[in-house]
């Protein structure tokens, strides 16, 4: 650290007199405020010169540069730039050794970012997607790193994986945004880009600090430098923060290493690209419902869609197991210390089995939360059309299923039926052609059903004859034809849920 202190004051980086620069563990570094400071003080600032930004790649590798930012590519080349100022590079490219070492030098030679999980920790985090999505962040850098080094050949420039992960993962946690300062404000020399797209960049000494949300911050532009400012008093002995922004729990996780913000349910159902958040304070996903429906849906299209919602929830819910005790031991990873103790990774994994027994939890919290917040909003619909839909639940021991046996059938024939082992059967035809037809007070037309319904169909049309005996007074005169026919009808006016169905008879 006093190796970055020095230098940070050769490039005329300052930071506020009151705080201390200390590294804190293996991952990162921490500002304490030494004495109260003020709210709208000036906690450090950088002059541009002293930025790292994809231009001084540019000025490195020249022309395949512009290539490379038509390509939306200039992170991928600044990281290509960082690793040839590793001191195993240097002869790649000496000034920039020269010039960065100290900064380079400073940051940490390993993260615990999602990259350097274990194959087994990673496994921890089944079902959530975090799995899926680290998986193409790390596909997605292979890619840009084969189409950096096919651009840069000339150079001799070659890069092992565990490196690339590296110089990746530094862009990924700790840069920012070049829309912090001006387009030109590097611009030192025409490498015949203009982007005005904005891209990562590095500030060194200025990403020493840590985030804490809710906290407010502000940046200032001048002509020369970029500082950054306190939003709210700092008192004395207390570190100084930086907010990362407002992101989810998630991308805490896979950009920082460390759980922070809200917890978000991240949805993507079948046939729809777009995604759709849910959080504890909104549990039901309104635009996910309106993207299904439309403006105005009728209430039994309501009803099918929420249920369409609750079982895609459900089905990722199934997904996702709280971490088992003891953890999966750690799989050596490109960038975990060589030579670590057992205790040492013992404690690491332990520390990353923490972390994702808290995601998984949050995120299980979630879908409960949009389950039961759904399940409401169906039971209010049917609620107020009552009279229109038959709700029929398999659970034999609910009230209204009792119920409406004994005036099926009367309780000497229920109890006929119930030891037949036909009640299921029974009950169902009853609902199913009874009420249809009974209800419909016209006759229906013939429907085609795919062949999976009509077999079902024609399995259930073969037990008539047993449910003829048990209750005769109901299916004696009924005739195959009429019992596909309504039985077509009700499939198409129906949708079944967690054992549960609903028969929609309509206004």
């Amino acid at each position: 650290m006093e190796e970055l202190l020095a230098w940070s004051e050769a490039e005329g980086i300052t930071v506020h007199g009151s705080i201390t620069l200390l590294r804190k563990g293996e991952f990162g570094s921490q500002g304490t405020a030494e004495s109260d400071i003020p709210a709208g003080t000036t906690l450090a600032s950088i002059p541009y010169k002293a930025c790292l930004t994809p231009r001084l790649a540019a000025r490195h590798f020249g022309v395949a540069f512009g290539v490379l930012a038509r390509e939306n590519l200039e992170g991928a080349v600044l990281a290509l730039y960082l690793i040839t100022c590793l001191p195993a590079h240097a002869h790649r490219n000496p000034a920039g050794r020269r010039r960065w070492s100290a900064y380079v030098d400073a940051l940490p030679a390993t993260f615990d970012t999602l990259e350097y999980w274990s194959d087994g920790e990673l496994g921890l985090l089944s079902g959530t997607g975090l799995l899926v999505d680290v998986r193409a962040r790390q596909e997605r850098w292979r890619k840009q790193l084969g189409r950096v080094l096919e651009l840069v050949r000339w150079s001799g420039e070659t890069v092992a994986a565990h490196e690339w992960t590296w110089s990746m993962t530094v862009l990924s946690s700790r840069s920012f945004p070049s829309s912090l300062i001006p387009p030109h404000a590097d611009d030192d020399g025409d490498d015949g880009t203009k982007s005005t797209a904005s891209h990562p960049i590095l500030l060194p000494v200025l990403d020493t600090f840590n985030h804490a949300s809710p906290l407010p911050i502000s940046w200032l532009s001048t002509a020369t430098h970029l500082s950054f400012l306190s939003g709210a008093p700092v008192r004395g002995g207390a570190q100084v923060f930086n907010n990362y922004g407002n992101k989810s729990t998630a991308e805490f996780l896979t950009t920082y290493g460390f759980l922070s913000g809200p917890d978000v349910l991240a949805l993507r159902l079948p046939g729809h690209d777009e995604t759709y958040l849910v959080t504890e304070s909104e549990p039901v996903p309104h635009a996910l419902i309106h993207a299904l429906l439309g403006p105005s849906p009728t209430w039994h299209d309501e009803v099918r869609g929420i249920l369409g919602i609750v079982r895609g929830i459900l089905q990722k819910r199934t997904g996702m197991r709280l971490p088992p005790s003891p953890a999966p031991a750690a799989d050596p990873r490109p960038g975990d210390s060589e030579g670590e103790s057992e205790s040492e990774s013992e404690s690491r994994s332990g520390c990353r089995r923490d972390l994702a027994t808290r995601y998984v939890a949050g995120q299980v919290a979630l879908c409960d939360a949009s389950v039961h917040a759904l399940s409401r909003s169906v039971s209010g619909i049917l609620h107020n059309h009552g009279d229109h839909v038959i709700v029929l639940d398999h659970a034999f021991k609910d009230d209204s299923f009792v119920r409406s046996l004994n005036l099926c059938f009367g309780v000497a024939s229920r109890a006929d039926a119930e030891a037949s082992g036909l009640v299921d059967v029974v009950f169902a035809l009853y609902l199913l052609y009874a009420r249809t037809v009974g209800e419909a007070g016209e006759p229906l037309q013939a429907q085609d059903g795919d062949p999976e319904q009509l077999e079902q169909i024609e399995d259930l049309w073969q037990q008539i004859e047993s449910c003829r005996e048990i209750a005769p007074q109901v299916f004696g005169s009924l005739d195959e034809s009429s019992f596909r026919e309504a039985m077509l009808r009700v499939w198409n006016e129906s949708t079944e849920f967690n054992g549960t169905l609903y028969i929609f008879l309509g206004e």
